[in-house]
């Protein structure tokens, strides 16, 4: 009797376990750039950022306009100062290149900055759709594609995401 009472609570602990091992596990993949491309709002987006770095672009090359002024000046004028005037005409052109350098830095910063802002909203769309798609359909892992190095037991779910979007 107690053989008996041991085998069936070893079996009723063990049906868990074979169940979860006969659970499919399903796999899923998702390119977001494909569905980001073609989500209604992207034009827009792709022009306030091409206007913000073109803003960029015109300041930098203002003062790097500025900075090559003030050289030549320096170069055609430098027979005329005395060896202090020289010394500070030097420093002030050297003050004016690093700020140039600094902008030029800060500016790829701050591109990055203006991208990641303009495009969170929507990658935050994609991402919910995903999930959305994930549980309805019973995927176990939805991966991003482009950090996917090989899916053959991978479903493409893009158009699914898509058509929960919204998009054709």
């Amino acid at each position: 009797m107690k053989k008996t009472i041991i085998v069936i609570i070893a079996i009723l602990c063990a049906v868990p376990f074979f169940a979860e091992a006969q659970h499919k596990v399903k796999f899923g993949h998702l390119d977001l750039e494909e569905v980001y491309d073609v989500m209604p709002g992207k034009d827009t987006i792709d022009d306030i950022f091409k206007e913000f770095r073109a803003g960029l672009e015109a300041e930098g090359l203002a003062m790097q306009k500025e900075v090559e002024t003030a050289y030549t000046e320096y170069q055609q004028k430098q027979h005329t100062y005395t060896p202090t005037q020289a010394k500070i005409k030097q420093d002030e052109i050297q003050k004016m290149y690093q700020k140039l350098q600094e902008f030029t830095s800060n500016a790829n910063d701050m591109l990055e900055d203006k991208k990641e802002e303009l495009i969170m909203p929507f990658q935050k769309r994609i991402l919910e759709a995903a999930e959305e798609v994930g549980r309805e359909e019973g995927y176990t892992y939805i991966f991003n594609a482009a950090a996917l190095s090989y899916g053959a037991e991978s479903e493409n779910i893009a158009d699914k995401v898509k058509a929960k979007l919204g998009i054709q």
